[in-house]
């Protein structure tokens, strides 16, 4: 029976203080092998043999046979049974606090034993004011040995022969695998720390948060670090790092349980709560990443959509600039902004169809052409363009996109009227009701439609152009380059 903090002896004292380092202690602390162990009665001196489980009288008080007063077995001085020495009256101890009898390995082994079988009589063994720092001692050497089991033949394959190559000298070598080395173990011995000390510390929170506990953080702390023995399994190739965490969860649960004197759901719910977090923490990073993978990806599927966007918002920004400098009206033909250079001949055809620039019809030119032509004669072809426009023409169409600001004033517009529809011909596309249509209006808004919705968008508009006292727009499919939309007979001119 030795001291906890000291190691110093405390057979036959009747103090309960250790007398050279000042620690209490009681008798019913420690375990003894039974019938080899006295306990004497304080005041007569007459002995009793601990014949129970852990060494410990049967019952523990009782009045004593000789001077007949009431004692207690915290109140009997010790001492060995006669022909036994201190050291056979030991009983069962945690192998890693016994490693200076048994060995190091041997105590590191047991405690691991322990760890993975019997982490409900670890935690048993454990005396009341256990140390730790030695606790923690043996979380950093089973961490270290996993470790090194586990990286080692990932550093085989990467930093042994990083260390070779290029012919280095042998103090280049070494300072390689010096470095890789103490970068192992900095990390393996911090990390297991850190993940031991945050897990005890939310783990022992829980449990007050729940209900008494018979000591303090610290037993939590040393729980969790001896069974951590159990993460051994994580070294086994494959399925190890499957089954090595919850093994030690389990262990820890059960250490817990033992140690602190709670009930086992309180136990589990106390350590499995922090591992829990982390998974579920993991797996929202995961679908995270993966959300931010599908929408880069969605991004890079609709560039040329998002290119045929912008074609609509430079198409009304030309026309802006247009109407500002004639007090408001646009051109009476869309191709008068390819003339000026406000629009290319690019920006009337969209990435979303198979149309290209050749493809578009200007009278006896192609949209192609007319990009390249001398300037008198680009303004000749344009010109022509627009006197082929009936007077009452309501829209137009050049290449993928249908223009219908015909009779709109942008100083005093509403900013429900469209200017410009994209909506390539069905000729090109299909008229199939998974194709959608843009439209931009005197607001720059652009709207997106299927080909379904869009009817009732072009009803609400005609219901705006109504009240604007402008002639109703026609479907876009029905606008071609060869057949502009005219208002009917009875509507307002433009």
């Amino acid at each position: 029976m030795r001291c906890h903090v000291c190691n110093y002896q405390l057979w036959t004292l009747e103090a309960r203080r250790c007398p050279e380092c000042g620690t209490p202690f009681l008798p019913s602390q420690y375990e003894f092998a039974p019938n080899r162990v006295c306990f004497c009665c304080p005041h007569c001196g007459q002995s009793y043999y601990g014949t129970g489980e852990k060494g410990h009288l049967v019952p523990r008080d009782f009045d004593c046979v000789t001077c007949a007063r009431h004692i207690d077995m915290d109140d009997m001085v010790l001492r060995p049974a006669e022909g036994f020495g201190p050291d056979d009256t030991e009983g069962a101890r945690v192998p890693w606090l016994d490693r200076r009898r048994r060995g190091f390995w041997r105590g590191w082994l047991g405690t691991i034993g322990m760890a993975l079988v019997k982490p409900g009589r670890l935690a048993q063994l454990l005396p009341p004011n256990t140390s730790a720092g030695t606790a923690a001692g043996f979380a950093v050497m089973t961490s270290l040995a996993i470790g090194t089991v586990a990286l080692l033949p990932l550093l085989a394959i990467t930093v042994i022969p990083a260390a070779f190559t290029a012919n280095p000298g042998p103090g280049s070598v070494a300072a390689i695998l010096g470095f890789s080395a103490v970068g192992l173990f900095l990390w393996l011995t911090a990390g297991m720390l850190a993940c031991i000390g945050l897990w005890s510390l939310v783990t022992h929170g829980l449990l007050r948060l729940t209900g008494p506990t018979r000591e303090g953080l610290g037993r939590s702390f040393s729980c969790l670090c001896y069974a951590s023995g159990a993460h051994v399994l994580t070294a086994i190739p494959c399925f190890g790092p499957y089954i090595g965490w919850i093994w030690w969860v389990v262990s820890a649960a059960v250490g817990v349980r033992e140690a602190q004197r709670v009930s086992g759901a309180r136990a589990a719910f106390a350590v499995l709560t922090p591992p829990l977090l982390v998974i579920g923490s993991v797996v929202a990073l995961y679908i995270w990443l993966l959300t931010m993978a599908f929408t880069s990806a969605s991004g890079m599927a609709f560039t040329q959509a998002s290119l045929a966007s912008d074609n609509l918002s430079n198409q009304v920004l030309a026309l802006k600039r247009y109407a500002d400098s004639h007090s408001g009206w646009m051109p009476v033909h869309s191709l008068h902004l390819l003339a000026s250079g406000d629009l290319t001949a690019d920006e009337f055809v969209t990435a979303d169809s198979p149309t290209m620039t050749e493809d578009v019809t200007i009278g006896k030119e192609t949209l192609e052409d007319l990009q390249y032509l001398p300037e008198d004669q680009l303004d000749a072809a344009v010109q022509a363009a627009a006197d082929r426009l009936p007077a009452s023409v309501v829209a137009h169409r050049v290449g993928d996109y249908v223009f219908t600001y015909h009779g709109i004033n942008l100083k005093s517009a509403s900013n429900m009227l469209w200017l410009v529809i994209e909506s390539p011909e069905p000729n090109q596309t299909g008229a199939g009701a998974d194709r959608t249509i843009r439209v931009i209006g005197a607001d720059r808004t652009i709207t997106t439609y299927t080909a379904r919705a869009f009817d009732t968008a072009l009803a609400d508009q005609n219901k705006w152009r109504r009240f604007s006292r402008l002639p109703p727009l026609p479907h876009p499919d029905t606008v071609t380059p060869d057949r502009p939309a005219a208002a009917p007979q009875d509507a307002p001119n433009r």
